[in-house]
């Protein structure tokens, strides 16, 4: 949430901050007590930042404090906007300037041109020509800046100048060395804004980069005779800048909504030693193993990486410390296209998530199994997956217990949601010409009774979901507990939990 902006009067008719009790004119007419800066700053940080804002006038450390959260954020976008010109003109004083931590542009602020590229001659133009010059100025101030964002997809790719590409490669590397996280958002006819940066005689200290690929909007009218950039040219200035991040980036988080093909980007990426999280994101194409495998070698070459987020056309999967958790898109989704997922990680699985978008009915359930058994066999890793967690059964019977224990002897923990239990794995509802006391007499027998295949599990767990959320099952249901009575007779020795979810 972004802090809570201080009236700009405020800080302009405020010409100094005060130790003493304020006149009633002020912000407050109480009585200031005398207490140590030390024990005022932990005020500030207690209070909500529109709190300390509005009280900026109480003493010297409310004042610094609010002047830290009103100007720690600066966003440039629009010529037009006063507060945002007010904010820019105060930036003018370095003392002020030095506050900012985080950097916002969206550039629509850039000189128009028309179809021929050449500068449009209105009022407007020369208005945006003057800011644009102004702000590039100002904020070479703002020597600790931490955080930079970029969001340049909504601008024509011959509209981002030079001297804006210029003016970046100043920021990164001259004027704000101290930069550490990153965020861009482009298409990929704008690869100018990576060329400015990347320098040959000097590398950014980015340790977050998180970099969105994305179409120019439907409605913008064609650049005309300016040719458009290849895929090439991003592909060449992004592998680039990543390379000479490697040393000191800890979280890649990459989303790709255009049609470009960056397996030559991963493919070239080395040396990533302090890499903590990776997260790639793109829907739009296929992926095959080879891409799969060249990512997940990227996250496992640095010893310090915990987390692999991994969100592909047919699947979308979560490694972290050596959990694989992999979202079906679909009910009837193709195992075959989780067979990549599987040979890439089968060398050290050992904790499979599965959380399909619906419910598996009993067959889809049965295929389920038989694949991942199968990709497990292929390698001569059947005995490497202790945790089994599978999120969304429509039933759950004995039946299902019996049939996940057998197909993985080794499993030390069962984590099962579902939406109901029952005898059958494939009925639903109670038959007419059974009473609800006969059946939950028959459904107790069925859990009690069954003589489940001896197996190495130490911990079971249930959760039954809510058929929608915020609706309190009915009170006639026997409650997901009954059933960890049920299979403690027939688990013996098992730590069973069972609950709602």
């Amino acid at each position: 949430m972004q802090p809570a902006a201080a009236p700009e009067d405020v800080i302009q008719s405020f010409p100094a901050p005060v130790t003493k009790p304020l006149s009633p004119g002020g912000i407050v007419s109480l009585n200031v007590p005398e207490l140590p800066n030390e024990l005022w700053l932990q005020i500030c940080d207690y209070l909500p930042p529109g709190v300390v804002v509005k009280n900026m006038r109480l003493n010297r450390v409310f004042y610094e404090s609010a002047m830290n959260i009103v100007y720690r954020e600066i966003y440039v976008a629009d010529a037009e906007d006063e507060t945002q010109n007010f904010r820019l003109k105060e930036l003018q004083k370095k003392p002020i300037a030095l506050r900012v931590r985080y950097l916002r542009i969206a550039p629509h602020f850039l000189p128009l041109r028309d179809r021929e590229g050449m500068p449009l001659l209105q009022e407007s133009s020369t208005s945006n020509a003057k800011f644009l010059k102004r702000t590039m100025k100002v904020l070479h101030n703002c020597k600790n800046l931490e955080k930079l964002s970029l969001k340049m997809h909504s601008n024509l790719p011959h509209l981002i100048t030079t001297s804006f590409c210029d003016f970046l490669n100043a920021l990164v590397f001259k004027s704000c060395p101290g930069i550490r996280k990153l965020f861009l958002s482009m298409s990929t006819d704008q690869f100018r804004v990576l060329a400015a940066l990347v320098s040959r005689h000097s590398t950014p200290n980015f340790t977050d980069i998180t970099l969105s690929l994305l179409p120019l909007p439907a409605n913008y009218p064609s650049p005309g005779p300016v040719p458009p950039a290849s895929d090439s040219h991003l592909i060449e200035h992004l592998t680039t800048l990543l390379n000479n991040v490697a040393h000191s980036l800890t979280v890649l988080d990459i989303t790709s909504a255009i049609h470009i093909d960056l397996s030559p980007v991963i493919q070239r990426l080395e040396g990533f030693t302090a890499l903590r999280g990776l997260y790639f994101s793109d829907r739009t194409r296929s992926h095959p193993l080879s891409f799969c495998k060249n990512l997940i070698q990227l996250c496992t070459s640095s010893p310090t990486s915990t987390l692999f987020f991994l969100n592909l056309l047919a699947t979308s999967i979560i490694f972290c410390k050596g959990r694989l958790h992999i979202l079906p898109p679909e009910v009837d989704f193709d195992l075959g296209s989780l067979s990549s997922v599987f040979a890439a990680f089968g060398c050290f699985l050992n904790h499979l998530v599965i959380s399909p978008s619906q419910s598996l009915n009993y067959v889809q359930f049965q295929q389920l199994l038989a694949g991942v058994k199968e990709f497990l066999r292929e390698q001569g890793k059947e005995t490497q997956l202790e945790i089994f967690e599978l999120r969304g059964l429509k039933l759950l019977s004995a039946k299902h217990l019996d049939e996940i224990l057998r197909t993985f002897p080794h499993l030390k923990v069962l984590v099962i949601k579902y939406e109901r239990h029952s005898i059958s794995p494939s009925t639903r509802e109670r038959p007419p010409s059974q009473t609800r006391r006969e059946w939950y007499r028959e459904l107790k027998n069925s859990f009690r009774t069954h003589k489940f295949p001896i197996s190495k599990l130490e911990k079971l767990e249930l959760q039954q979901l809510y058929r929608s959320p915020g609706v309190v099952p009915r009170t006639t249901e026997k409650p997901p507990s009954v059933l960890s009575k049920y299979l403690s007779v027939s688990l013996p020795g098992v730590n069973i939990s069972a609950r709602y979810d």
